[in-house]
Order: C-alpha cells, then sequence, then structure tokens
C-alpha cells in the first residue's frame, strides 16, 4: 500500500487538470483511492468486530 502522503504534492490536485484520461490526472487521483478505499476497508473491520 502506498500513503497519499508519498505520492508527493506536485500535481496532488486533479481538479487542476483538464485531461481526465491523461496519465498526470490518474497519477494526481492516486492518494484519494488509495485514501477512500482505506476508509472502506477500516470501516468494513470495524463493524465485523
Amino acid at each position: 500500500m502506498v500513503s497519499p502522503d508519498g505520492m508527493g504534492d506536485p500535481g496532488s490536485d486533479p481538479a487542476r487538470l483538464r485531461d481526465r484520461l491523461s496519465a498526470a490526472y490518474v497519477i494526481a487521483l492516486a492518494p484519494r483511492v488509495v485514501r477512500e478505499v482505506g476508509g472502506m476497508a477500516t470501516r468494513g473491520v470495524r463493524r465485523r468486530n
């Protein structure tokens, strides 16, 4: 798992990028995806216990 902090600041705001099919957009979006999926996994484990 990659920490969103490890992705760095440059290009970290996908809202600033217009081309949503570009690699830069996907890379900028990656920390958000990691954070959201991690949150869902954490909540799922908490509900089981």
